[in-house]
């Protein structure tokens, strides 16, 4: 299945945001969910996005809508395989659990 027309410019916009910085390379990483403010109503859960932050700096080098069928645990796979940097990373407790990598 090819992604959406919004996720692939959100995946090139992410990769391009990264090399423009090049003080990334070996910059921690935060990956965290967070529920969009606003987006939900009362027949629909909110929307939900996986996002990479380079700490420090603040800027989100890559993110991904989290499907209301899941959790951020299958996401942080394919949301680290569009970034080409090396980065040590963090999780909040979302996205743990012994099996979940």
């Amino acid at each position: 299945m090819s992604p959406a027309p919004h996720q692939e410019l959100d995946e090139k916009l992410g990769l391009w945001v990264a090399e423009q910085h090049p003080s990334l390379e070996g910059a921690g990483l935060s990956l965290d969910g967070k529920t969009l403010c606003g987006s939900r109503d009362g027949e629909r859960k909110g929307v939900h996005l996986l996002s990479a932050v380079v700490h420090g700096s603040g800027v989100v080098v890559a993110q991904m809508r989290v499907s209301d069928k899941t959790n951020e645990i299958p996401c942080v796979k394919p949301l680290l395989a569009e970034l080409n940097i090396t980065a040590r990373g963090t999780l909040d407790v979302g996205a743990t659990k012994r099996s979940g990598f």
